[in-house]
């Protein structure tokens, strides 16, 4: 498609006023998306985007979750507590345990002055730390 926004060149970032103008209409979705990628990469905090260039805000956190599994380096744009525009680099990923898992962790977690959480976490790190992943999964068995 010609005229496409690029995010970034060669790990420069553009300021979002070179990046697009203000409160322009797209002709197709693909054109909306990459403006919104271009502003974000450019550090442009989601309710500025939604300002300029009138767009949702669901459609905006939609577009730039989309790129990020994509591998688009977009800022995480703090929401509260924060001043405007502030942002941050992904520090941690959500993992989901099953509750039961959780709740079989309740008392050793509790013995530690931990949260079921908090243990679950150290695990992780200790297993990771100490090369421990093959031993604690195959049980012996080569890995």
């Amino acid at each position: 498609m010609g005229g496409e926004l690029v995010p970034h060149v060669a790990g420069a970032v553009a300021r979002p006023s070179e990046v697009l103008p203000a409160r322009r209409r797209f002709a197709t979705r693909a054109e909306r998306d990459a403006a919104i990628i271009a502003l974000a990469v450019a550090k442009m905090p989601p309710h500025e985007i939604e300002r300029r260039i009138e767009v949702s805000r669901s459609v905006i956190y939609t577009v730039m979750r989309e790129a990020r599994t994509r591998g688009v380096a977009i800022p995480f744009f703090r929401t509260s507590g924060e001043p405007q525009g502030a942002f941050r680099t992904a520090a941690a990923r959500t993992v989901v345990v099953p509750t039961d898992l959780l709740e079989a962790l309740e008392q050793p977690a509790r013995r530690r002055g931990l949260s079921a959480v908090g243990l679950a976490r150290e695990i992780i790190r200790r297993v990771v730390e100490d090369d421990m992943v093959a031993a604690v999964l195959d049980d012996g068995v080569g890995g």
